[in-house]
């Protein structure tokens, strides 16, 4: 009971600091007179046709013109800027003269109620940018629209080679069962930042390819302080344990676990316990620590710290880290080494078309498909940092490649990137794992008690699911 009710306590803190962060008419070829059925007495039936994509959607272009769609939004800088530049070419280059307009809204929790207090009205936006799990939400309350007859079809759709430009696990994140519930929007991911020049001093040529490697690596770094004659900084070297949410389910993902099963949470495995109990052991042999400090990227840049967890997004802090530091350290950012291979975790917002009329429907996804146009992605990479969602747009970004070696190492990991937990319920639950797993080190736990906390994770998340 005590470790239950410290979980909950420190659930019910993150949830609340959470919310801040608040195409197919199939035209026929006429048959030859060769092929035309010999004329019989008996009547031949005719079965009805079958519905296609086209009958579905159900809209010719013309239709399109002088539709105002209306898009709903959390960005902030610099995305929020540069999505408005990106509107406004669309709306002054788009055939069909379709107008966007953009409602921007402090976090994406606050954007999140917003839709569900008018999910009973008329005034749902046409268009969303919204955590996958929030569609999961919307599309429970029927809506969602499903984007599977639109990616198929032949007019309106995406063609076979466009769809095999698009890293797959951009795309699996939106595809629930059958229903394909939003097109990528941005992507991210959380990765180690290492550094490099300070591992080969230590006797390392390379990174850690699995959790031996990296606990060697790790440990190294804390015995140069150990070494000393000064005992205060015998807790320094190693990896800095962090709480973010997706770090702790890359380290569940390589040691071969993960927070789900059969589209169910499971966090009581054999596999989540070894993850757990790993780091935990780094942590009482002083190869982990936890830093309290103000510069949240100092450790790395002042070699206090071998491993750090990072987003995409915090690779210029970490750069400026070094400058301020006067380290001219190269340091890389890699996957997270388990023993069941290296891991990381792709996130972010998806474009998700909400149930309108078959018009604004059809004028919410030209515009969905149009910001991923790899002109489009060269631009928002170039502004924002993240994940170019389409393959090709790396032709267009050599000279951002050459100047951001960490970013372009980052777009070399996608072939080991995995998709979030596909429940709607995620959007709670992961600050439960990520809060829980934290626990074990800042309550300095036993490793014999990992168990007992995976199954308050466990209880956590199934009334969460609810």
């Amino acid at each position: 009971m005590r470790l239950r009710s410290i979980f909950f306590f420190l659930v019910i803190v993150v949830m609340l600091i959470s919310g801040c962060e608040r195409i197919f008419m199939a035209i026929q070829p006429t048959p030859k007179p060769t092929d035309l059925p010999k004329k019989t007495s008996t009547p031949i039936s005719t079965p009805p046709p079958t519905p296609t994509p086209a009958d579905t959607i159900g809209v010719d272009g013309s239709a399109l013109s002088g539709v105002t769609i209306n898009i709903w939004h959390a960005w902030g800088s610099p995305q929020r800027e540069i999505f408005e530049a990106q509107i406004a070419e669309f709306n002054r280059r788009n055939l069909w003269n379709i107008t966007v307009r953009a409602q921007p809204f402090p976090d994406w929790n606050s954007l999140y109620e917003a839709v569900n207090t008018t999910s009973d009205s008329n005034e749902l936006p046409d268009l969303s940018v919204a955590l996958p799990e929030y569609a999961l939400a919307w599309d429970a309350q029927g809506n969602v629209v499903d984007l599977t007859d639109y990616v198929n079809h032949p007019k309106w759709g995406l063609t076979a080679d466009v769809i095999a430009d698009i890293p797959l696990v951009f795309l699996e994140q939106d595809r629930v069962g059958s229903k394909t519930l939003g097109l990528p929007a941005e992507r991210s991911t959380r990765l180690l930042f290492y550094n490099a020049r300070w591992a080969r001093e230590l006797g390392f040529e390379s990174e850690p390819d699995n959790e031996r490697e990296f606990r060697s690596q790790a440990c190294a770094a804390n015995n140069q302080f150990r070494s000393d004659s000064i005992l205060s900084n015998d807790g320094y070297g190693g990896w800095v344990v962090d709480a973010d949410p997706q770090s702790a389910t890359s380290w569940l993902n390589a040691f071969g676990g993960g927070a789900t099963t059969d589209q169910t949470y499971a966090f009581n495995t054999e596999e989540n316990t070894a993850a757990l109990a790993f780091q935990k052991d780094l942590y009482d042999d002083s190869c982990a620590w936890i830093y309290t400090g103000l510069e949240q990227f100092a450790p790395l840049a002042e070699r206090k710290a071998l491993f750090m967890s990072g987003d995409l997004t915090e690779l210029a802090e970490q750069a400026n880290a070094f400058s301020m530091a006067k380290n001219s350290d190269e340091w890389e950012v890699i996957p997270y080494p388990g023993a069941d291979g290296k891991s990381i975790l792709a996130y972010g917002p998806s474009f998700t078309v909400m149930k309108n009329t078959p018009e604004k429907q059809l004028a919410a996804w030209l515009f969905a498909r149009w910001m991923l146009k790899p002109e489009i992605q060269a631009q928002w990479v170039e502004a924002t940092g993240m994940l170019p969602l389409r393959k090709s747009a790396m032709k267009l970004l050599g000279d951002y490649s050459r100047t951001n070696p960490q970013w372009a190492q980052a777009v070399g990991l996608l072939d080991l990137a995995k998709v979030q937990p596909q429940l709607a319920s995620w959007r709670t639950v992961k600050y439960a794992l990520g809060d829980g797993s934290y626990s074990i080190f800042r309550l300095n736990l036993p490793t014999s008690d990992i168990p007992s906390v995976l199954d308050e994770m466990q209880v956590t998340a199934d009334e969460l699911n609810k």
